[in-house]
């Protein structure tokens, strides 16, 4: 029984021991249906424990996408859920990892239900799949399956490096496959943390990426080690002192990673408030944003399409008497598909020449329809002439 809740024995162990515990009930008839009522508890407990640490990393990881303030628990997200790929098996960490990745979607982008509701959930079942396939790569590591007495700082050291790299490589490949999707990279969920965001100039969103999940790994096995019975780190000679030697190493990594990581953002930050102190007037570019707060389930109301157009028409002359200099729109703000409503796409354009400003719309567009019917989230550009300047598809 002890040997079959030890988490830190292999899979293989825990299933001898409730094999030897099965055959000893047997010698005694009277025991038997006590002891197969207690193993299918432990099993049901077991899973119960693996479906709530999965649904809490997937919670974790989606809450500093809708609140900015809650940032910092991207940095232990992956905790719980790197617990219960701990003793799992490939096929296990496949599952749970596809349950993450599900889940996590699913608390992202609940409000696309209003859209269509079983493209959604199709959508966010392909994107699961980069989760699952992560999860099958990081069971590959043994430190993660492995007892404790067996961890070295070589394998923890390679884990640390090595895993965030094909996270961030899985996040790359789903920016580009079947069209792209990059969509809640990892590291957009720290962009309120302008330190931490500045490498990005560097290296990308994928960069920023690399460094939160860096971090989660370091504190899971701190805590991993820190979980691990006395017992066994002395039952063979030395072990006692690796132990300290991991944990000095995940401190300087952890401490190593926050200060290059930060400093550079913090030097970066500094740097360009001394350029904007410096410049004059002339180099200052006033910019206004436009918000519409337009609900979900009313953007594509085909029937209020009129009043969504004027209400950003408005908000478009408010911002010309500010003088600005450029007036940006939401994404897909603009209320059908440009090519396909002549009549709002011209006052659309009689807006602009009003504003006397560049303006910057969110539109859905059919592309060149010369090259066949696309459809596209497009960012058109207007000038001041209201003619169009620019399109990025």
């Amino acid at each position: 029984k002890t040997a079959f809740h030890n988490p830190s024995k292999s899979p293989m162990t825990r299933w001898a021991a409730m094999t030897l515990v099965l055959a000893e009930a047997e010698k005694n008839t009277k025991n038997a249906t006590a002891c197969k009522s207690w193993l299918e508890a432990s099993f049901m407990l077991s899973r119960l424990r693996n479906f709530f640490l999965t649904v809490l990393s997937a919670a974790l990881l989606a809450i500093p996408f809708h609140f900015d303030s809650l940032g910092p628990l991207a940095f232990i997200a992956f905790i719980p859920y790197f617990f219960v790929l701990d003793s799992r098996s490939s096929s296990g960490t496949f599952k749970y990892s596809y349950l993450f990745g599900l889940f996590f979607f699913c608390f992202l982008g609940y409000w696309l239900t209003n859209v269509n509701i079983l493209g959604f959930f199709l959508l966010a079942a392909y994107l699961a799949l980069y989760f699952a396939v992560f999860g099958f790569l990081a069971a590959k590591f043994k430190n993660f399956t492995e007892s404790y007495e067996k961890i070295s700082i070589a394998s923890i050291t390679k884990t640390a490096f090595f895993l965030p790299a094909f996270w961030v490589a899985l996040e790359y490949v789903r920016g580009w496959l079947i069209g792209g999707l990059p969509w809640a990279l990892l590291g957009y969920s720290q962009w309120k943390a302008l330190a931490f965001i500045q490498i990005a100039e560097l290296t990308g969103a994928y960069g920023v990426s690399y460094f939160v999940l860096f971090v989660n790994i370091l504190l899971y096995q701190a805590i991993r080690m820190a979980a691990a019975a006395s017992g066994d780190f002395t039952e063979i000679g030395g072990i006692k002192e690796t132990k300290k030697k991991i944990f000095l190493t995940l401190s300087v990594l952890m401490i190593g990673a926050v200060a290059v990581v930060g400093g550079y953002g913090i030097l970066a930050l500094r740097s360009r408030a001394n350029f904007y102190r410096s410049a004059n007037d002339k180099a200052v570019l006033r910019v206004s944003v436009l918000q519409g707060s337009i609900p979900q389930d009313e953007k594509w109301d085909t029937k209020i399409k009129n009043i969504i157009f004027e209400k950003y028409k408005r908000l478009t002359f408010m911002s010309a008497i500010e003088k600005s200099d450029l007036i940006v729109w939401p994404e897909t703000s603009f209320p059908g598909y440009l090519e396909d409503e002549a009549v709002m796409a011209a006052q659309l354009r009689g807006a602009v020449r009003q504003s006397r400003t560049d303006v910057l719309i969110g539109a859905p567009t059919f592309g060149d329809l010369e090259k066949g019917l696309r459809f596209y989230n497009s960012a058109v550009l207007y000038g001041p002439d209201g003619e169009e300047r620019q399109r990025y598809s």
